[in-house]
């Protein structure tokens, strides 16, 4: 084992070698796929939300000017 790969060996310890490739096999690997928790948290909906809502108001306070000058640069 490398330093590379350390960092993947304690996941790849429980990984199933595979022997061949069936029906049953994508069926159990699709189960097992939807079905392990995975290493890093998924965004839960309500923090997605107040994320959202945050850069709504940072994006409408940084709107920049609300009105332009009527007058040409060239007629001042």
């Amino acid at each position: 084992m490398t330093v590379t790969n350390a960092a993947v060996r304690l996941h790849a310890v429980s990984t199933a070698v595979i022997t061949s490739d069936t029906a049953a096999s994508c069926t159990v690997a699709r189960a097992d796929a939807v079905s392990i928790a995975r290493h890093t948290r998924n965004l839960p909906a309500a923090e997605a939300i107040v994320a959202a809502a945050q850069s709504t108001a940072s994006t409408i306070q940084k709107a920049g000017p609300t009105t332009m000058d009527p007058v040409p640069i060239a007629g001042r």
